[in-house]
């Protein structure tokens, strides 16, 4: 376990600089990556400490409604790349608590304002999860309830300079709190095992700018199975990732008219199910590193093509994850 550490801190300073994209529907300035929170598992363990990294970055340059491209006449592309941190402490051996951590760099580009960055640390939220049906060791299902809360800890007034300010979706935060209820299940058959996850995720007040961030539903529920060498550390995984987001809202009419109907933006959210096979590698007990591939099988954005309004989306999709977990109680 000794040896695995200073491994474990190269590859999450090596996932500072990785290229890689993220799953569909849009980020906005809410962007949670909440399937890492719940991973592909049972409940932690009493007294088991885990720290999970997760790399994302995404380049927008297409401009979509529905499931067809818009012209892009304002010249939009943006980049965006998160940096995700969750800590997990096993509270008791049914009880996990979560503190989610996101580091954010945005910056949009378009012929009316140029470059324009948004940069810093994002909204802090915090999870417990409870597990209501708890197997015996290796036999039955897994069924764990969770609610969390997010805080409105990322700036919504970037840039901080002379230049315009970014639209809602490309700050790093959002400006009010969420609350998250989840539900998780898991269920092992041998060598393998299947899961289920969904979050739903409520804006309960629109920030100081009169802006609200659109309800979000995802469901996430798959399978895996360990490959029969190298001491079966090698996962394969596989699932199917569904997300339904909600227009966002502007009570205070700070869009132009164009983007609006309303209060309702027209250019946010959207539903979208993506294929997502994946492999991890359990490289010691305490260490798995894990890749994810989110190749979307169904796009509806949200827009009205009457008025050439519509979402810069990203093209490829892929999300890194290192999860490094520590018994501070010694292996029972």
């Amino acid at each position: 376990m000794r040896n695995a550490l200073p491994f474990a801190v190269g590859l999450v300073v090596l996932l500072f600089r990785a290229p890689l994209l993220f799953a569909q529907g849009g980020c906005g300035s809410v962007c949670m990556p909440l399937e890492a929170i719940d991973p592909e598992q049972p409940q932690m363990r009493r007294d088991t400490l885990r720290m999970v990294t997760t790399t994302e970055h995404a380049d927008f340059d297409n401009f979509r409604e529905g499931g067809s491209s818009l012209t892009n006449v304002g010249g939009n592309e943006a980049a965006i790349s998160n940096i995700t941190t969750f800590l997990e402490y096993g509270v008791t051996d049914r009880f996990t608590a979560s503190l989610m951590v996101p580091y954010v760099h945005k910056v949009q580009t378009t012929s009316q304002f140029g470059k324009r960055v948004a940069s810093g640390i994002g909204d802090l939220a915090v999870f417990g999860r409870f597990e209501v049906v708890k197997p015996e060791p290796g036999i039955g299902p897994s069924l764990s309830l969770g609610l969390g809360v997010k805080f409105p800890t990322g700036g919504i007034e970037e840039p901080r300079t002379d230049q315009a300010r970014l639209p809602p979706a490309f700050q790093v935060g959002s400006g009010g709190y969420d609350v998250v209820p989840t539900v998780s299940y898991y269920h092992s058959f041998g060598n393998l095992s299947f899961f289920g996850s969904s979050f739903l995720r409520l804006p309960l007040n629109d920030n100081k700018v009169g802006y609200r961030f659109g309800r979000e539903f995802q469901i996430h529920v798959g399978g895996q199975y360990p490959l029969p060498f190298w001491g079966r550390r090698l996962e394969l995984l596989g699932s199917i990732d569904a997300l339904s987001a909600k227009h966002d809202t502007d009570s205070e009419l700070i869009l132009p008219d164009r983007l609006r109907d309303g209060t309702k933006v027209l250019n946010t959210g959207g539903r979208f199910i993506d294929l997502t096979p994946g492999i991890r590698v359990r490289a010691w007990r305490d260490l798995a590193v894990q890749a994810r591939f989110f190749v979307p099988v169904m796009e509806d954005w949200n827009g009205l093509r009457s008025r050439n309004v519509g979402q810069v989306a990203p093209n490829v999709t892929m999300q890194l994850s290192v999860a490094y977990q520590l018994n501070l109680g010694g292996y029972r």
